[in-house]
């Protein structure tokens, strides 16, 4: 799935060649939280704000890639 093809492509994503680094980067500095792209930080702040809410925005989302 290339850039801008997903339902979260609302978001600026980073390039799929770049996010195996990003992880790798993220373990070697022992952080908690690794986030590949905006739409990950935003569904980490909507899940910490609104969980229920950020749980059906996730369940609409993948329900839509299975019609």
């Amino acid at each position: 799935m290339g850039c801008g093809s997903s339902p979260f492509s609302i978001f600026n994503k980073n390039p799929e060649q770049r996010a195996p680094a990003i992880i790798v980067d993220g373990m070697e500095k022992d952080k908690y939280h690794i986030f590949v792209g905006q739409d990950s930080k935003m569904m980490d702040f909507l899940t910490r704000l609104i969980p229920e809410r950020a749980a059906k925005i996730i369940y609409s989302q993948m329900r839509s890639l299975l019609k």
